[in-house]
């Protein structure tokens, strides 16, 4: 098994590196989250539609029976 050589002790710019790095991360996450809830609505958008169409088009078979 081969091990990777040991890191170099992180210096100042390491740390503002990884601290910048850790916010990009965290804001492509909450861009995620974002986009998961846009996506969310409009599904919910897309089904309140057909949820409502089939309403009328049974109100409207209903109606043609009478």
């Amino acid at each position: 098994q081969q091990y990777s050589p040991t890191p170099p002790p992180p210096t100042a710019t390491t740390t503002i590196n990884n601290n910048a790095q850790s916010v990009n991360i965290n804001n492509l996450i909450e861009i995620l989250i974002d986009n998961n809830n846009s996506i969310q609505n409009a599904m919910n958008s897309i089904n309140n539609l057909f949820s409502n169409q089939n309403a009328m088009l049974l109100n409207l078979l209903n109606e043609l029976k009478k």
